[in-house]
């Protein structure tokens, strides 16, 4: 509704045409009416002053019966004034003394004279037919009841009168219907106009522009209308939302945002519904929300939960939803508001993070094991040097005669004992080099952890001048997790207590470790004291180091952390021990990953 209709226009001229013309036609019959009173009323009085003037001039002469000067002076009254048409003088016993007539008498007249004769009253009037005309009769008394005056006057004259009146009445009233319609339809069309700005200002809120202000300078109700209007749209621009802001509000959401009635029916979907699940507005209003995804019961399987949502095409696009009550102003549910958030993006970075970080993972293991390598080689050497030893003697005591058997019995088992020893150490390489996600979860036992740890750090220990001490009480205490990791952190953490304490002599590193309720807590204490607390806050951060560049990646802290609550557990500083102490804390026995 851009405007007001020309229908409406219309009715509205002729509502204003009709109610001038209306009062026009009124004023002019009451004024025709009032002016027919008139000049009745004045061709009565005029009648009566002929009367009474004929009376005094005719009164002596009726006295004296001279019928003649009373015949000539009616004579004269008739031609000095036209409109009457008779003149008849009676005497005191209803006989004429005199009359004259324009066109003769009427044959009833002598009928009527002698009837009104009789009534009581100087004057009396009586409309009577004579000829083609009617007149008013006129009865006047003479003094002393001597006679009476009988004249008729024509109404044609007042008719007349009338109608030159009339006439000029009418040409006025034209003249002021045409002036005051002009006005009126000129002030009619400005209402008019006004009132369609106002109609479409009306129309521009109801489609959502609340800041639409009219331009209306009037002083009138039309003015006042407007200016409440003006108010009213300043009030509602300051305390709702313009469609045009929902609209921005909607397109710049780059979640998918989809409004459904209590029966899961979709009413409304924002552009990203469009984008990316490839449906239009008019294709998803009306139909039921399981037309994007195999449940059928939204309203309470998807409150904060990951679903799949089908597009157009068929792709299956994981979503996190988040479902919210859609209420009405009574505060009644009226639907429910999803909110989904398109998750393939995610899981494409956590693809790639895991990826990454089993990466870093390896790439600190291998550093690790470069770290340890050259205490790792006289671990070998050692035994390598013993067999070498062994087979030397065999040899000499094989050259002798006889043959010692029992010397070459001791001798191959000290052998079988230092391979063994070797086969170890390099089982022990292998376990950790290799992927460790392809390690399953077993009950690790504890004692077995840290002599698997130990083997591949000891030398470097020696080399360092560390003291290893094994406060181990829990012989028969499992851990149920994945060996090759949990030897990893135990190994992050003995190297970096060898670097921080690394030119200091008299250097030790304690492990111990304890059962607490469901609890196996594993402590490794160094000679250290402690780590500064802006330091601390820090030390799990990934790539965050204290050491010097090129001697650390400041990822083994965060990768050991990154493990520990894989498997459930705690891994911590405690600050309040004298000596730099972590603290572990795994479940004991079995659990589900």
């Amino acid at each position: 509704m851009q405007t007001l209709s020309h229908g409406l226009k219309n009715k509205i001229i002729f509502f204003i045409i009709g109610l001038i013309t209306t009062g026009i036609l009124t004023s002019f019959f009451l004024i025709q009416h009032m002016m027919s009173k008139n000049l009745e009323e004045r061709a009565s009085q005029f009648a009566i002053t002929i009367a009474r003037d004929i009376s005094e001039e005719s009164y002596d002469l009726i006295i004296t019966r001279e019928s003649i000067k009373l015949h000539l002076q009616l004579e004269r009254q008739m031609k000095t004034f036209p409109d009457i048409r008779y003149i008849v003088l009676t005497d005191a016993h209803q006989k004429i003394v005199a009359q004259t007539f324009h066109d003769g008498i009427p044959t009833d007249l002598v009928a009527l004279m002698q009837q009104l004769q009789k009534k009581n009253g100087p004057v009396i009037t009586q409309e009577v037919r004579f000829g083609q005309e009617n007149l008013r009769h006129l009865q006047w008394q003479l003094p002393n009841r001597l006679g009476a005056v009988h004249l008729g006057t024509t109404l044609s004259g007042i008719k007349r009168d009338i109608g030159r009146m009339m006439n000029s009445m009418l040409l006025i009233q034209g003249i002021l219907f045409f002036v005051i319609a002009g006005v009126a339809i000129h002030f009619g069309l400005q209402i008019t106009r006004d009132l369609g700005i106002l109609s479409q200002a009306v129309n521009a809120v109801e489609q959502g522009h609340a800041s639409t202000q009219v331009k209306i300078e009037r002083q009138d109700e039309i003015g006042e209308l407007a200016r409440a209007f003006n108010s009213m749209s300043s009030k509602l621009q300051n305390t709702t939302v313009s469609k045009n802001q929902l609209n921005d509000i909607l397109r710049s959401l780059k979640e998918l945002l989809i409004v459904m009635d209590t029966d899961e029916t979709i009413e409304l979907i924002n552009p990203s519904v469009t984008k990316i699940l490839g449906y239009s507005q008019s294709e998803l209003k009306g139909c039921k929300i399981s037309i994007l995804t195999n449940h059928n019961n939204m309203l309470s399987d998807f409150i904060d939960t990951e679903i799949v949502l089908f597009s157009k095409s068929g792709m299956a696009i994981p979503c996190m939803t988040n479902l919210s009550p859609l209420m009405d102003e009574q505060g009644q549910i009226r639907g429910m508001i999803m909110v989904a958030s398109d998750l393939r993006e995610k899981k494409q970075m956590e693809i790639a993070l895991a990826n990454e970080k089993a990466i870093a993972f390896h790439s600190a293991k291998l550093a690790a094991l470069g770290e340890m390598a050259a205490g790792i080689a006289h671990e070998i050497n050692t035994p390598l040097t013993i067999i070498q030893l062994l087979g030397d003697k065999i040899r000499r005591v094989c050259a002798k005669s006889p043959l010692d058997l029992s010397k070459i019995d001791d001798s191959l088992t000290s052998l079988n004992s230092t391979i063994a020893r070797i086969s170890k150490i390099i089982q022990g390489l292998r376990t950790f080099a290799r992927n460790d996600k392809a390690a399953p979860y077993d009950n690790v036992p504890v004692t077995r952890l840290i002599e698997d740890t130990m083997i591949l750090c000891a030398e470097r220990c020696k080399k360092m001048g560390v003291e290893v001490i094994i406060e181990n009480k829990l012989e028969a205490a499992t851990i149920h997790g994945n060996p090759i990791q949990l030897s990893q952190v135990l190994l992050n953490l003995i190297s970096n207590s060898i670097d921080a304490n690394a030119g200091i002599p008299n250097t030790w590193i304690r492990i111990h470790t304890a059962q607490k309720d469901a609890q196996i807590e594993i402590r490794l204490y160094d000679s250290g004291h402690g780590i500064p607390s802006h330091v601390a806050e820090k030390i799990f951060q990934p790539f965050f180091t204290t050491k010097e560049v090129g001697k650390g990646t400041g990822i083994g802290l965060s990768i050991s952390k990154n493990i520990i609550d894989a498997h459930k557990g705690t891994i911590r500083l405690d600050e309040g021990s004298p000596h730099t102490c972590f603290v572990i804390t795994l479940p004991s026995g079995p659990f589900q990953v």
